[in-house]
């Protein structure tokens, strides 16, 4: 008996090559595809499925929220985190709140199945690189990485600055009134507990959070 799986990507060819890789390995009954998260609970409402596979960057939709409301409508669905967001960023997060598994949307199809696989069978699939980050909090005695504390919002601001641009700028890449921008900053440099940019490189390196 074949499984069903559900992908959440707005990315059409993402899904079409995936698809067309994963009848290779994987026994599919059904294979359904949507690309925002109202979308997926609606099929979520009419359907079950044994595997989730879903990006980070969704149109109008927050993802940590969605992948809570897919969890609490079932606890026990098994959800595999398929993006291009940085890793060492968003796998723990996702992790923790409940994903079964982070695979690169770099990563050599052979590992994105061997990903697939692995959740499909109940296992929790944890790549060499989030191992290694997971391994050096460990041996750092790091319990809290305080980057964990921002939304994805904030990620994503944080993103920008960090890699150079202004306010305006910013308010232009992410369609945002500058003032909301502005407000966004405040709340990352209160729950960093920062108050300069300098604190700020310094606190990403020490966490690993260098883009």
């Amino acid at each position: 008996m074949g499984v069903n799986i559900l992908m959440v990507d707005d990315h059409e060819i993402v899904y079409q090559g995936l698809r067309l890789s994963i009848h290779k390995k994987v026994n599919i009954s059904s294979f359904d595809h949507c690309c925002t998260g109202d979308e997926c609970m609606d099929f979520l409402s009419e359907n079950t499925y044994d595997l989730i596979i879903l990006d980070v960057n969704l149109p109008e939709t927050d993802t940590q929220n969605l992948l809570s409301l897919i969890l609490f409508k079932n606890p026990e669905q098994k959800v595999l985190i398929f993006s291009m967001s940085p890793e060492e960023i968003y796998a723990r997060r996702f992790l923790k709140n409940g994903a079964k598994g982070f695979v690169s949307k770099e990563a050599k199809m052979s590992e994105v199945l061997f990903a697939i696989s692995t959740v499909l069978e109940g296992k929790k699939y944890i790549s060499l690189k989030t191992g290694q980050i997971i391994s050096d909090d460990m041996l750092n005695r790091r319990t809290e990485n305080p980057f964990d504390k921002l939304t994805e919002r904030e990620i994503e601001m944080l993103k920008h600055m960090m890699n150079g641009k202004n306010g305006k700028e910013i308010s232009d890449i992410l369609h945002l009134h500058q003032s909301t921008v502005g407000t966004h900053k405040v709340n990352i440099f209160r729950k960093l507990g920062i108050t300069n940019f300098v604190e700020l490189t310094e606190m990403a390196r020490a966490n690993g959070f260098m883009l």
